[in-house]
């Protein structure tokens, strides 16, 4: 009665009313030029449930619970010199539980299964608290793991990890509303800011936590649903490359592609792959592999690369943990053939 009392005021001819209910649009985008109105305090009511079509009709006032931690809502902000971490009974009240410093922007925490099972050997364990660690990161991407007990976060590792290098890779921001992993988790997908101010929205990766050679590190490796856009594919088992022989990739044409490289160094100095004139050199040494000079892989020889190549970027995914490179995105190359854009060549 009070909502229909205050529409009907000759005061609202000229001004509008804005009502807001259960925490939505946090960040005040649908806040205008009207009178801001809190309904939900009155408007609680379970309108109906369908068990059939597992559908429930509610007033706006009313919370989903079961997305809330422990029984109360946690928020992450940027404020002065890191990350500050707020809890909350009802999206309304807050109180801050904790900061961390050295993070600028664009707050991120969320649980990853440390060294996730496949569905081959899942056995119901995994996923368990404690096989599941935190992690925080800003917008520059670099991140700490750690514990996090529903109001304050404590990072394990000694310092900030870098997640990706390269050609201005900034602001990402996870999602996970998808079906669960064999380890009980539901897949945890990123997206970033790539190329600076005229560049693009990435493609999207798939997070993961693993025991690597550098030890704990979050990996990533292109969503699964990318083979959608496959054309067609090409396998080249147990090639051996020497010196002077005929590129075997010469006659593979197609300027858009997804390579997935693995490859024995032991008795290579370098690896050299040029795409679309771009020399993407992997160094071997008697300490291991080297790309780039701070993207290091200790103690092996065994390469394991995959590059996506787009019509205006290439993201490099560099040995079996996922180190993400983004080399300086190019100019889209011209659409000369409508399954091969710019027919541009790969040569190793």
């Amino acid at each position: 009665m009070q909502v229909q009392e205050h529409f009907q005021s000759p005061f609202f001819d000229q001004l509008g009313l804005i009502p807001r209910a259960a925490g939505t649009s946090l960040a005040g985008q649908c806040v205008g030029s009207g009178l801001v109105v809190d309904i939900s305090k009155y408007f609680t009511r379970i309108l109906s449930v369908d068990t059939e079509t597992r559908q429930v009709r509610v007033q706006p006032g009313v919370v989903r619970d079961v997305n809330a931690k422990d029984g109360y809502w946690v928020m992450v902000l940027f404020e002065r010199k890191g990350h500050t971490i707020y809890t909350s009974p009802d999206l309304k009240a807050w109180e801050k539980t904790g900061t961390i410093n050295g993070f600028h922007e664009c707050p991120e925490l969320f649980p990853l299964a440390v060294d996730p099972a496949s569905s081959k050997d899942y056995a119901g364990t995994s996923g368990e608290p404690e096989n599941v660690k935190w992690i925080m990161y800003g917008a520059k991407g670099r991140y700490h793991i750690g514990a996090f007990d529903g109001k304050t976060f404590k990072p394990e590792t000694k310092k900030q990890i870098a997640m990706y290098y390269g050609d201005k890779c900034y602001a990402s921001q996870t999602f996970n509303n998808t079906e669960k992993g064999p380890d009980g988790q539901p897949r945890r997908i990123q997206t970033m800011w790539q190329g600076g101010r005229f560049g693009q929205i990435s493609l999207p990766v798939e997070l993961t936590l693993k025991t690597t050679l550098l030890g704990r590190r979050v990996c990533m490796l292109p969503a699964k649903e990318i083979k959608n856009l496959y054309q067609r594919t090409e396998t080249l088992d147990g090639l051996v490359l020497e010196p002077g022989a005929a590129n075997p990739l010469e006659k593979m044409k197609g300027g858009l592609y997804d390579i997935e490289l693995e490859v024995d160094l032991s008795q290579a100095s370098q690896l050299i792959l040029n795409i679309r004139g771009k020399r993407l050199i992997v160094d071997v040494s008697k300490d291991g592999l080297t790309l780039r000079r701070e993207m290091k892989i200790p103690g092996t020889k065994k390469l394991v690369l995959r590059v996506v190549v787009d019509h205006s970027s290439q993201d490099v995914y560099f040995g079996e943990h996922g180190l993400f490179y983004s080399p300086r995105m190019a100019k889209p190359s011209a659409l000369t053939d409508s399954e091969s854009p710019g027919l541009s060549p790969i040569t190793m």
